[in-house]
This record gives C-alpha cells, structure tokens and sequence, in this order.
C-alpha cells in the first residue's frame, strides 16, 4: 500500500467520506510498515556506516569493525594504529632494559650479593629476621622511660643509655641522680614478660667509680637494688697461657705454684757439732720463692728439735722423741747402722715460702751437745 497525501484542509461543515478513511487506514498501515522496516534495518539507518565519515551514525560492517579518525584528544578512540604504535615503544623499551640489565644476572643470589655491597649502618636497610629469628630474641636500644624514671622502665630484654648531662634520672641505686652530676650509666632488663624482669644498673662514668653495678627484680613491684660489684674490694684475674694469675695492682701474679714451671732441687747433708743449749745450727737455707715439698732429718739426742723459718718467721717447732732407733740410711747419704738415742723427724705437708726458707736444729736442753743429725730434703724454687 502506497502512501496518500494527507488531506490537510478539512472545515467544519466538511463530511468525511469512505475515501478519507481509506487513505486514514492506509496511510497508518504504511506507517506501520516502514517502522518495522527500520527496526529491522543493520545498513544505511539514518545515513550510518562503517566509514570514518564525520557526523554519521557509526554502523559496523559485515565483520563487525567501523573506522575512525586519528585521535587527538586524551579521551579519543584509540585505533589499531596506536595501539600497535605503543605496544611496538614499549617492546623496544623492554629490550633496551633487557640489554642494560640481563635478567641472567639478577638471581635470587645475584640480588643478595648486590645487596650486601651496600648494606650496613646508614643504609636503611631492614630485615624481618636475623639469623632466623625474630628481633624480639634479640636485646635491643630503647629510649629513656616516661619521665626519666627507672621505675618506669619495663621493657624485658631491652636497655637504654644515659649521660646526667642531658637531664636528672630518678629511682636509680642512688636515688635521684641530679642533672650535670656526671655520671653515665646502661640499665638493661632481662625477663621473660614486661611483668618479671631482672634490671641491672651498670656504671661507666667515672672510670674509676667503686660501686659498679647494681640489680634489682620486678614482679609488679620493685624490689631494692642491691651492689652486684665492687671494684675496690674486687681482684683482677686473668688466663695466661693456660696459667690462672691475678693482678696484685701493678705486677700480674701466678695463682698459687705452677710445678711444671719451677726447678727442683735437693738437699742432703749431716751436721755433727757441739749446739750450745738454746742456740740453733742451720742445716740449710733456701733463697728465693718456692715450696719445700719433703722434709726428713734424722736427729741423735733427746734435747734436740727441728725449727723450719718461712720467710724470717718461724713456722714449726719440731721437738725430737728421744728413745733408741735404728739409725736409717737417706738416699745420697750413707751411715752405718747402729743403735743409739734418735728420732726420725718427718714433715707431712708441703709448705711454700716467697723469700727465704731455713732449717735448723735447736738445742732445748740444759748443756752443750753433739745432735750428730743428718737429712734429705726437696723444694722447688720458681
């Protein structure tokens, strides 16, 4: 059905015919036709096309693509070209890297030895674990608690520094250490939890300060502090070359005798004259430091005993028996056999001298007499 020119003149008294209607009718079915035509259309729609035609409906085509100009504003479609074009800047972009830094030498290894060039203090660097473990196994430098006050320092496993010039310190072992007192300490907490810790206060300044270190536990409250160390009442000991020695303020000192560094010696002798009665006679005398380790001495004569002098002091008294022995025979010193008045005098510790050792024989009796004494002795000197 073809369209009809509307009739566009009608007036009041105008009878509408068969014929209006006809063209009313038809006129609205062709409508109807063409709008379904257009719903159904997918080329030339209101002048649409694929073509990058300015002020057109954009229409794909058979394979569904449409085209574009250049763009030129931020927001402008992007075409193939330009894709294409930055893909291709950021391939070359990629080679260029690649070349400069190949990723053959950055491996895992490669980073960490490169890493290590520039690691250490001022580097910034920061790691999540030390030697695989956490930094809360580790003792570590905290800032000085809330106002100054070591009651308020209860971190466990951490220590903090201080110089009194930079400010007064409170409930120290002194108490309140004022501002400019000079004094420079470290208090570092031990402890499991916040709530049981063990605090030591150690001094570094003054050198030559006595009390040197204090401690003190918590548990919810502070318990006192008490001395740890006192240098003035304190010995200085050391290792050298295996040997323990001590400083005796001046002069490092061997620890008792090392055997192994001193020379043996031994003495063997006889005396055979008249002893004027309270008078001694000396058997041997020893100069120098060491331990005399055995003493024998064979004496004839009930008032006759032994004195031993460490180091210009007399040190033993050793009174004879008296009674009737068989007189014996000391290696490196030969006597007959025979039965007369002696004792045997034995020394059963050793005992150590530093300067001098003499020993002697004493005559405690009332008259002159021949103590006809003979002995064996060994010491080492140092």
């Amino acid at each position: 059905m073809a369209w009809q020119t509307p009739k566009t003149n009608w007036a009041p008294a105008d009878v509408p015919a068969p014929s209006d209607f006809n063209r009313i009718e038809g006129n609205t079915a062709q409508l109807r036709t063409d709008l379904d035509a257009h719903a159904a259309a997918t080329t030339g729609v209101h002048g649409a096309t694929s073509a990058a035609t300015p002020n057109t409906i954009v229409q794909r085509d058979a394979q569904g693509r449409f085209k574009a100009a250049a763009p030129s504003a931020s927001d402008d479609v992007a075409r193939k070209a330009e894709v294409d074009a930055a893909l291709a800047a950021a391939q070359a972009a990629q080679a260029t890297a690649d070349a400069a830094l190949p990723a053959a030498n950055y491996t895992a290894a490669d980073v960490l030895a490169k890493l290590k060039t520039v690691d250490g203090a001022g580097s910034g660097l920061d790691a999540d674990l030390l030697d695989g473990m956490d930094s809360s196994n580790y003792m570590r430098k905290v800032s000085m608690p809330p106002g100054n006050d070591l009651n308020n320092f209860t971190t466990p496993n951490a220590f903090i520094t201080w110089d009194t010039g930079g400010g007064a310190v409170y409930n120290t072992p002194y108490g309140t250490l004022a501002q400019g007192s000079a004094r420079v300490f470290v208090v570092r907490n031990w402890g499991h939890t916040g709530s049981r810790i063990t605090q030591e206060y150690i001094e570094v300044y003054p050198r030559d300060i006595v009390e040197r270190r204090w401690i003190r536990n918590y548990d919810g409250q502070w318990g006192n502090w008490y001395l740890e160390l006192n240098t003035k009442n304190s010995v200085q000991t050391r290792i050298n070359s295996g040997t323990l020695e001590y400083n005796d303020g001046g002069t490092w000192k061997a620890v008792g005798y090392n055997p192994w560094s001193m020379t043996a010696n031994v003495s063997v002798g006889s005396f055979h004259s008249s002893i004027n009665n309270g008078s001694t006679a000396n058997l041997f005398t020893v100069t120098g430091k060491g331990i005399l380790t055995s003493f024998q001495c064979y004496v004839g004569g009930s008032q006759f005993g032994v004195e031993l002098v460490v180091d210009g002091v007399v040190k033993s008294y050793l009174i004879a028996g008296g009674g009737t022995s068989q007189q014996p025979t000391f290696a490196g010193y030969a006597q007959s056999s025979s039965t007369i008045p002696a004792s045997i005098i034995h020394l059963p510790v050793e005992v150590p001298f530093n300067s001098s050792l003499v020993a002697r024989i004493k005559n405690v009796g009332t008259t002159s007499a021949n103590p006809a004494a003979i002995y064996n002795a060994t010491y080492l000197l140092a």
